[in-house]
C-alpha cells in the first residue's frame, strides 16, 4: 500500500508504507509489515529529505488490513504492541474430499500463501519462528521434515515453484516488497529477481517455465497483474490493469488461460481470461469468490468463498467454458490471500487439499511496550547520512 500525504498542491508519496505518523523533530515514521521505518521529512515543504531507515522490528501488524500497532504521543513516548501478540499457533493439514483432516505439522506460525511442489511431495510457505520475521520454509510430506530456505534479512513469504521444482521465487520486504529467487533446497545464495519502486508479489509461472505472472500495487489502479520473462525480468508487461483490485492470478496447466480475482462487481469474483493476449474474459464464480487454484490436469478450477471450497468443472482448450459450481468441503481454515498467493493448494491427483488450521487453544496475551524520549532515541539510531 502506498501512503500519500497532501498539503495544498504539494504531495509526497511513500511507496509501500502504511499508516505514516509525523514526529516533531523532523521524521516521518511508517510501517512495512512488522518493521517501523523512519524517514527525514520537511513538514513545511511536505517532502522527504533523506533515505528511509528501519528503526524497530517485531511490531504487530494485522495482515488483514495492514494496520501497524504503534503510536507516538506529543511528549515523545513511543508505544507499540509486539508481533508476538498476533502470532497464533497453527497446523498444516491435508483434507480429502470427504472432509477427513490429517495433521502434517503443528505448532506453526505461517505467513502468506502456500504452494505444493510440481511432483507433489513438498509444500513451500512463509513461517515465523520465535518472533522473528517470516522466512520461506519447505515441508517434506514423505519424511515430515521442515527445511529453511531463506535467512532474512527481510520478511520472506509467498513462495512460487519453478516447473522443475528446483527453485522458488518469493516476496521479500526490503522495505519495498520485491521478488527474489533461490534454490528450493536452501543451498547457494539468493538473487534479486524483480526490483522496482512498486510492491510486487510472485503469483504463477507458466508451464514452459518462461513467464512469471505477478501482481503489483499502484496508487491509482490498485492491484494489477503483470507478466515478465524469467530470463529478462526488467521488461515486464501489463496483463490485467483496471481501476479495480485484480490479483491472485494463476496460469492454467496448459498455459492458455489465467484465473484471477477482481472486485469490479463490488465484491471479489473469480474470472478466467486468455493468456498471454488477455482476451475472452469469463466470470466463473456466481456469488463471490477468491483464491482460484487449478487442478493439475486443468479440468477443475477451485476457489474459496467464506468457509466453503468451491469446484467448477471446466473446458480450457482453445475456448473456455465452465460448468455448474458445487461445494467440495466447508471448514474454517485460515485465509491469507492479502498478497495474492492462495492460502491453500491441491495435490497433483486432485484428491487432497492442503490448508492452514488455527490451533483450538489459541490465546493472545496483550503486552503494550513503551519507549520514553523516543525523538532523542531516534536521533541516535538513524545514521547521520540518512539525515542529510
Amino acid at each position: 500500500m502506498a501512503q500519500s500525504l497532501k498539503t495544498g498542491k504539494q504531495k509526497t508519496l511513500i511507496q509501500g508504507g502504511t499508516f505514516a505518523r509525523y514526529l516533531p523533530p523532523g521524521y516521518l515514521l511508517f510501517a512495512k509489515g512488522e518493521t517501523v521505518i523512519a524517514v527525514p521529512f520537511d513538514a513545511k515543504k511536505v517532502e522527504v529529505t533523506g533515505a528511509a531507515i528501519p528503526v524497530l522490528d517485531a511490531v504487530a501488524a494485522f495482515p488483514q488490513d495492514g494496520v501497524s500497532q504503534f503510536a507516538i504521543s506529543g511528549n515523545g513516548t513511543f508505544a507499540f504492541l509486539p508481533s508476538s501478540f498476533i502470532a497464533s499457533e497453527q497446523k498444516l493439514v491435508s483434507v480429502d474430499r470427504k472432509s477427513n483432516i490429517q495433521i502434517i505439522h503443528d505448532k506453526l506460525n505461517l505467513h502468506g500463501g502456500l504452494r505444493v511442489s510440481p511432483e507433489g511431495k513438498r509444500i513451500a510457505f512463509g513461517m515465523s519462528e520465535a518472533g522473528r520475521p517470516p522466512d520461506v520454509f519447505v515441508a517434506d510430506l514423505s519424511r515430515g521434515l521442515l527445511s529453511r530456505v531463506t535467512h532474512g534479512p527481510g520478511t520472506n513469504f509467498n513462495p512460487v515453484w519453478t516447473p522443475d521444482g528446483k527453485k522458488l521465487l518469493y516476496t521479500s520486504e526490503r522495505p519495498i516488497f520485491e521478488i527474489y529467487r533461490k534454490s528450493a533446497d536452501g543451498s547457494g545464495t539468493e538473487e534479486p529477481f524483480l526490483i522496482s519502486s512498486n510492491d510486487k508479489y510472485a503469483l504463477s509461472i507458466s508451464p514452459d517455465g518462461k513467464t512469471l505472472l505477478f501482481s503489483t500495487s499502484d496508487p491509482v489502479t490498485q492491484g494489477d497483474l503483470w507478466t515478465t520473462a524469467l530470463t529478462d525480468p526488467k521488461n515486464g508487461k501489463s496483463f490485467v490493469a483496471s481501476s479495480f483490485n485484480d490479483t491472485a492470478g494463476a496460469i492454467s496447466p496448459n498455459g492458455r488461460w489465467v484465473a484471477y480475482q477482481s472486485d469490479d462487481t463490488g465484491q471479489p469474483e473469480v474470472y478466467v481470461i486468455g493468456f498471454p493476449a488477455g482476451e475472452n474474459r469469463v466470470q466463473v464464480s456466481t456469488n463471490g469468490g477468491s483464491e482460484p487454484v487449478w487442478s493439475r490436469d486443468g479440468k477443475e478450477l477451485f476457489y474459496r468463498w467464506g468457509n466453503k471450497l468451491m469446484e467448477v468443472p471446466v473446458q480450457n482448450g482453445d475456448n473456455f467454458s465452465a460448468s455448474a459450481v458445487h461445494v467440495v468441503l466447508e471448514a474454517a481454515f485460515v485465509r491469507t490471500v492479502d498478497f495474492g498467493v492462495p492460502s491453500y493448494d491441491v495435490s497433483p491427483d486432485g484428491q487432497r487439499f492442503y490448508f492452514v488450521q488455527e490451533a483450538s487453544d489459541n490465546s493472545h496475551e496483550a503486552r503494550l511496550n513503551f519507549m520514553v524520549n523516543w525523538p532523542e532515541e531516534l536521533k541516535h539510531n538513524v545514521p547521520a547520512h540518512a539525515r542529510q
